[in-house]
């Protein structure tokens, strides 16, 4: 299925369609529209796609692509979504995103971690120093 890990490295298909840039953001939304994981931690490497999403479009395809999950009500995981979306559009400086996620209804804690203990308060400081240099 879409959250199996590729044995030894623990990272998911969708971990790897995150890394492979521009190319791969339908495949990003495809993994996601299909039940993939979009705050999965994985094992090995220990990041989340998040973390393997160095292009910007990907990590627009991941906040649409969970974001159009919440809304449609197809998440197994609607809490853990809305940490990922909002995880991912404060790292892309979203600042409208931000405040809508921030009224969601299965957010439950602005300060929830990812699996590396970040929260979106981090994610967003990465982006402003990102974009400062």
């Amino acid at each position: 299925g879409c959250s199996t890990c590729e044995e030894g490295t623990g990272l998911s298909p969708l971990h790897y369609a995150c890394r492979g840039g521009r190319k791969m953001a339908l495949c990003v939304i495809t993994l996601l529209e299909n039940g993939a994981d979009g705050g999965g931690l994985a094992g090995g490497a220990g990041t989340t796609p998040l973390d393997e999403a160095e292009d910007p479009a990907i990590k627009h395809a991941l906040v649409t692509a969970l974001i159009n999950r919440l809304d449609l009500n197809r998440t197994k995981t609607p809490e853990a979504d809305t940490r990922a979306a909002l995880h991912t559009a404060a790292a892309l400086g979203d600042v409208e995103r931000v405040k809508a996620l921030l009224n969601s209804q299965f957010l439950t804690d602005i300060d929830a971690p990812d699996g590396l203990s970040r929260t979106a308060l981090h994610w967003a400081c990465h982006f402003a120093m990102m974009t400062a240099m």
